[in-house]
C-alpha cells in the first residue's frame, strides 16, 4: 500500500490509497461508506491484489485523511456541494488510477454510502467502466427520508451546519444498533465479527457524530439517486453486482437492495446480479463469512475481466 493526495477542483487536498500487485490485469476504485475512510479496506485489496487487481481508494471529503484532523470528520464546509464536489473527486481518482496503469479494464465498488456516490457516478455512460459493484445499498427512503431531510435543515438553521446532532444520530445510527440483541456496542450493526467491531469503535476517524449540514447534503443525494431518471440514464450495457446481508439494516434487511435491483432491472440493464448472505449484517467484506463474499466478489470480476 502506498499513500498519496491529489489537489481537487476546488483545490482541496484529498487524500488517497493505491494497492498495486506486480502485474495488474484490471483496476478496482473504492468509494467507502460514511464514517469510515478508505484505509480500512486494505485487507480487501491485499486479496483483490493476490488475483491480480490495482486497487485505488479515496477518503471522501469530511473522512479520513481527507479530513484535516479526526475533529474535521463528519464536518463539511460548503452547504450543499458535498455530492457534486465528491463525484469530481472520484471522476479525478479515476483518471490517476488510468494513468497509472493504462488500457485495463476498470470497475467501481462502492459500500454504503459509497453505493450511494457510485449509482449516481455510472450514469454517465461516457465513464466506460467495465462495472460496478454495491455493497450494502438501500432503497428510496420516501417519506422518511424527506422528515429527515426536513429535521437536518431545521437543526442547521438554528444551530449551524457545523452542529453535531445526536439527534440525527439516534434516529439513524441509533435504531440499527438498537435492533442487534444482545447489544455490546453501538456499533454491532456492522458486523458479526468482534474483532471489526472493536476495531472500528477504536479507531478515531470512524463512528463519529456527524454534523446536521453534512446529513443535508447526504440525503439530498440520497433523494437524487431515488429518482426514476438515475435508474433511466444508467447504461444498459454496465454489468451490476449488488451484495449485501439479510440482516443488514441500511437496507431494511435485504427489502432495499431488491427494490434497487428492480428498478435496474425494469430500467433495462441486462448484466445483473444480486446476493445476500443470510445473518449477515451491514459490512459483508468485513463479515464473519468475509471469505465467501470475496471469492463470490472475485467470480464475478473473473467473468466479467
Amino acid at each position: 500500500m502506498s499513500q498519496h493526495s491529489f489537489q481537487a477542483k476546488d483545490d482541496k487536498t484529498i487524500n488517497y490509497y493505491h494497492w498495486a500487485p506486480d502485474a495488474p490485469k484490471a483496476i478496482i476504485q473504492i468509494a467507502h461508506g460514511m464514517g469510515e475512510h478508505a484505509g480500512r479496506y486494505e485487507n480487501l485489496a491485499n486479496d483483490l491484489g493476490k488475483h491480480g487487481y490495482a486497487v485505488f481508494a479515496n477518503d471522501h471529503r469530511g473522512h479520513g485523511h481527507t479530513a484535516s484532523s479526526p475533529e474535521d470528520v463528519g464536518y463539511f464546509d460548503k452547504g450543499g456541494h458535498f455530492w457534486h464536489d465528491t463525484q469530481n473527486d472520484l471522476m479525478m481518482m479515476t483518471a490517476i488510477a488510468r494513468n497509472a496503469h493504462p488500457g485495463l479494464p476498470l470497475f467501481m465498488l462502492g459500500h454504503s454510502m459509497g453505493s450511494f456516490l457510485t449509482r449516481d457516478y455510472i450514469t454517465n455512460g461516457s465513464l466506460q467502466l467495465q462495472g460496478a459493484i454495491l455493497s450494502g445499498t438501500a432503497g428510496d427512503p420516501g417519506a422518511l427520508g424527506t422528515i429527515g431531510r426536513w429535521m437536518a435543515g431545521l437543526i442547521s438553521m438554528i444551530f449551524g451546519r457545523g452542529n453535531r446532532s445526536e439527534f440525527l444520530r439516534k434516529i439513524s445510527f441509533g435504531k440499527y444498533a438498537a435492533a442487534v440483541k444482545p447489544m455490546r456496542t453501538p456499533a454491532d450493526w456492522l458486523s458479526r465479527d468482534e474483532a471489526v467491531v472493536n476495531a472500528y469503535v477504536a479507531d478515531p476517524r470512524c463512528g463519529l457524530t456527524f454534523t446536521s449540514g453534512f446529513w443535508m447534503d447526504l440525503l439530498d443525494g440520497l433523494k437524487r439517486i431515488s429518482q426514476a431518471s438515475t435508474y433511466q440514464n444508467t447504461p444498459s450495457q454496465l454489468p451490476l453486482y449488488l451484495f449485501a446481508g439479510d440482516k443488514d439494516p441500511v437496507g431494511d434487511y435485504g427489502k432495499g437492495v431488491k427494490e434497487v435491483h428492480e428498478r435496474y432491472e425494469k430500467a433495462g440493464v441486462k448484466d445483473l446480479q444480486l446476493k445476500l448472505y443470510p445473518g449477515a449484517r451491514h459490512e459483508t467484506l468485513n463479515e464473519t463469512n468475509r471469505d465467501e463474499v470475496v471469492n463470490d466478489l472475485l467470480q464475478w470480476l473473473e467473468h466479467h475481466v
